[in-house]
């Protein structure tokens, strides 16, 4: 062997040469256990790995040999390997915990009267940080809107999942969508500060590609499966009725809607009637 070391994190490896390229073995117990052997050509071209499952796989771009000495060469590999995986660990961390704090904030104060300072002292981060990850205050917005977005979608799928009749389910998940957009945690970020604070065309852009898609997906198969008249267009009917919930959610308060369940699911169920096909 050229070289053997034992790092503070007991990755092992040593190296040897096969004419004309570089043989190394490493054993590491960060990454699940695995070994894994490498050979490198002295042009100085990527790696070829062959893993603990004998499969031949590319190796990332940072393992390219970039050192004369094999040995300063391979602990300088697994380290940056080591800190790789180490930092999208903790990247992912931070940012989990930085939307959550923003939510709360966009949550209590609205957009326009929150602070990246107040946001990033309470994660205990600074505010580069922010800028690292979001870019911006409208960038870690926009990243909090998604996640509201997500939840308000999970709840119009268990709403809508408490039927097994399609054209109830699209009475239901309408319902859901008003209970989900007026959640404490949802109604002023979804509502009221989102238009304003991305602009009409930002906002009308993720619409779209959440709770409007949700919706024109199961209008379309409404349509395939017979519900709807001849003459309806999915498209223009999805847009109608997402304009009316929006405005529906925008009128009632979270209490409202509890409240008034049943008057919610009328309204809408006289609301969406006029699509449907009459039976003979």
């Amino acid at each position: 062997t050229y070289g053997q070391q034992r790092s503070r994190d007991k990755n092992w490896f040593f190296s040897g040469r096969v004419s004309p390229c570089t043989l190394r073995v490493g054993f590491t117990e960060t990454f699940s256990s695995d070994w894994y052997i490498s050979l490198a050509h002295p042009d100085g071209g990527e790696l070829a790995l062959i893993d603990a499952a004998h499969e031949t796989i590319p190796a990332p771009s940072l393992l390219i040999l970039l050192n004369q000495s094999l040995q300063a060469r391979n602990s300088k590999i697994i380290i940056r390997e080591r800190c790789s995986m180490k930092n999208k660990e903790a990247s992912y961390k931070t940012t989990t915990n930085l939307l959550a704090i923003a939510q709360k904030h966009f949550t209590e104060h609205g957009y326009f009267d929150v602070t990246l300072e107040k946001i990033a002292e309470e994660a205990n981060v600074t505010r580069g940080a922010i800028y690292h990850h979001f870019k911006n205050k409208q960038g870690l917005f926009i990243a909090v809107l998604d996640s509201v977005q997500k939840d308000v979608a999970a709840r119009i799928e268990k709403a809508a999942l408490k039927s097994d009749d399609p054209w109830q389910q699209l009475i239901l998940g309408c319902a859901g969508f008003v209970n989900g957009a007026n959640a404490e945690e949802n109604r002023r970020i979804l509502l009221v500060d989102a238009p304003s604070a991305l602009g009409w065309d930002t906002w009308r852009k993720i619409d779209q590609e959440n709770s409007m898609r949700t919706l024109q997906e199961h209008i379309d198969d409404l349509k395939a499966g017979g519900y709807l008249c001849d003459d309806v267009d999915t498209s223009l009917m999805t847009c109608s009725i997402s304009g009316a919930l929006n405005e529906l959610a925008l009128n009632c308060s979270e209490d409202d809607v509890v409240l008034a369940d049943s008057k919610l699911l009328s309204t809408i169920s006289q609301l969406v009637s006029g699509f449907r096909r009459k039976e003979s």
